[in-house]
């Protein structure tokens, strides 16, 4: 997750007014300190995780995109146009 991925899911979790006790426990984290190392880039989300973000704040597809997924596809270009190895 790039800084901007960080910046924009902590302007999402402000903005849904959820505490973050409560996306910890959709998550199925156990402790705020998991939580925190995932918010801060130190431990990367699991897709269920993702999954588990995208449904309680309600985020689009192009959102979960821009906060997950935006610095791995950028640099992760096929060298010839398609997607098969």
């Amino acid at each position: 997750m790039t800084e901007r991925g960080r910046q924009l899911l902590e302007e999402k979790i402000k903005a849904s007014g959820l505490k973050k006790e409560y996306l910890l426990q959709q998550m199925h984290l156990k402790s705020m300190t998991s939580f925190s190392n995932k918010l801060s880039g130190t431990t990367e989300f699991t897709a269920g995780e993702i999954a588990a973000l995208a449904d309680s704040l309600r985020l689009s597809r192009k959102e979960v995109h821009d906060i997950f997924l935006a610095d791995r596809v950028a640099s992760e270009s096929p060298s010839n146009g398609n997607n098969e190895d």
